[in-house]
């Protein structure tokens, strides 16, 4: 979840979006793709566009994912006040063959939540895994222990968590469980206390969360729990600052209206650190007040189903739209990347490009999706009506249905507006790409901008959390989100 330690990386393209602010009542969506391809370029041209043909060494991710379970156990440690504090720092390191150290962290949250954190170091030479080790040793205190108590800590925390449904965090569910042997009998069962003193959740506030975090959480153990049923405390506020739509006096919440504007008038890119950290908590405390967790929880249940989906990383034929026998070439992809970052840059040559990539693939549904994107560049009024003809020629291909559905949305002519899903772009989809899937999430996020519904919006901003792309689409998508977030509460406040 984003907070307010690491909100300044959010506003990487603040530089861009500050210079525009101006029009924003008119071309928000433009805004926003503007910002989203901006980044999208810098990563094709570092040449690690996430559509890339994929190296024939395994990437660190995916050696753990494969082989880390046949390296031996080198050590593992918890800190030491983990039964006193309901909360688990665990390290679990394994040993290569060349004498480095992988290992992994997990933070498991034993009063409700599981593993809410995870990360994973790689092929760490020994002396720099000491290292680690003294410095994690001097901000919490840890002891070496058996794997089998760290197994049974980080999955008691996830089977607790799950009761009341809770997920672990992707990093684990994407790459950090496989460091973990089998749940299995062959695992000695060690009984972990879990929750409060009566077996029910414990939530305890320090900080982790963000104050939006802190109340969906709540509303979450209010239904899965029910009221009453659950412990909670709050070591950075009272109670009452926190429950579920904060109840802010007209003059207060008058006052953080202003304070928001005049920061946000000052320019996001030119606050010091800590106006910024002041401006991220002020945003979150006026959605607070202003959404409302229930119908912020409808939404996030019903957008729970469009997570399950097996994603390709790679340019496939389904995408290319050409036969499953055809064989995709690096020249190809090398085409492919340089037909897109020519897009924004020189269109013209853009064109060129797309004329050869043309003669190697056919005239495919892909060939017609750039053809458009480039012509949004050339000429965006001839967009409609070319995306017309074009979608009648390709009815299936899920990018033109997501862009029909952008332009409609975004069309004065229609009376009423709609949010696309996933079940209605990709119908019938064998597999589905990773850019595809950052496409449909970055439309469905400007889609829902123009709705201008704060509590739809709001959801979309936690929801975002569950997403799982590569880190580099993930960095994107959640920039242009908190961005947004912050556009649309500028237009609803001034508004008022």
């Amino acid at each position: 979840m984003l907070n307010r330690y690491d909100a300044k990386k959010v506003f990487i393209a603040a530089g861009v979006l500050d210079t525009l602010r101006s029009k924003y009542d008119i071309i928000l969506f433009s805004l926003l793709l503007l910002i989203s391809e901006t980044i999208i370029l810098s990563i094709f041209e570092k040449k690690i566009h996430p559509m890339a043909k994929q190296s024939q060494l395994l990437s660190p991710e995916n050696y753990i994912r494969q082989k880390s379970r046949n390296l031996p156990i080198y050590e593992c440690r918890i800190n030491s006040d983990w039964e006193e504090g309901k909360l688990a720092s665990v390290i679990i390191a394994r040993s290569h063959v060349n004498g480095n150290i992988t290992f992994c962290i997990y933070l498991v949250d034993l009063g409700c939540l599981g593993v809410k954190d995870s990360m994973y170091y790689f092929n760490m030479p020994i002396d720099e895994f000491r290292d680690y080790i003294d410095k994690f040793e001097e901000k919490l205190p840890s002891e070496t222990t058996s794997y089998e108590l760290a197994h049974n800590i980080i999955y008691a925390g996830i089977e607790f968590a799950e009761e009341y449904g809770f997920k672990p965090c992707k990093e684990y569910l994407s790459t950090t469980k496989y460091m973990l042997e089998e749940d299995s009998d062959e695992i000695e069962l060690i009984e972990i206390e879990v929750g409060d003193k009566d077996g029910d959740p414990l939530y305890v506030n320090n900080g982790y969360e963000s104050p939006t975090r802190v109340n969906q959480i709540l509303n979450q153990l209010d239904k899965t729990a029910g009221e009453n049923n659950y412990t909670y405390t709050d070591n950075l506020h009272d109670l009452n600052d926190l429950g579920p739509n904060n109840d802010l006096s007209e003059s207060d919440f008058e006052e953080l209206k202003d304070q928001f504007i005049l920061l946000y008038t000052k320019g996001i890119d030119k606050l010091s650190k800590a106006e910024t950290l002041k401006f991220v908590d002020i945003t979150d405390e006026i959605y607070i007040h202003l959404c409302s967790d229930v119908e912020i929880g409808n939404y996030l249940d019903s957008w729970q189903n469009e997570l399950n989906y097996d994603l390709d990383p790679n340019y496939n034929c389904e995408i290319l739209g050409v036969d499953k026998d055809f064989v995709i070439t690096d020249k190809l992809l090398r085409i492919i990347d340089d037909t897109i970052i020519q897009i924004d840059k020189k269109p013209e040559k853009a064109n060129k490009k797309l004329d050869e990539l043309e003669k190697l693939i056919g005239s495919t549904h892909f060939i017609a999706f750039l053809r458009l994107e480039i012509l949004k560049v050339l000429s965006p009024s001839e967009v409609s009506p070319k995306l017309k003809e074009y979608i009648k020629e390709f009815p299936d291909c899920s990018m033109l249905k997501l862009l029909v559905e952008f332009v409609r949305n975004f069309s004065p002519d229609k009376p009423e507006k709609s949010v696309p899903s996933v079940e209605t772009i990709f119908q019938g989809r064998e597999t589905v790409t990773l850019y595809e899937m950052y496409r449909y999430w970055n439309d469905k996020l400007l889609i829902i901008a123009n709705q201008e519904d704060l509590n739809m919006l709001e959801a979309f901003y936690l929801f975002v959390e569950e997403i799982d792309l590569k880190e580099e689409l993930m960095e994107m998508l959640k920039s242009s989100t908190a961005l947004v977030r912050i556009f649309v509460l500028d237009k609803y406040l001034k508004n008022l």
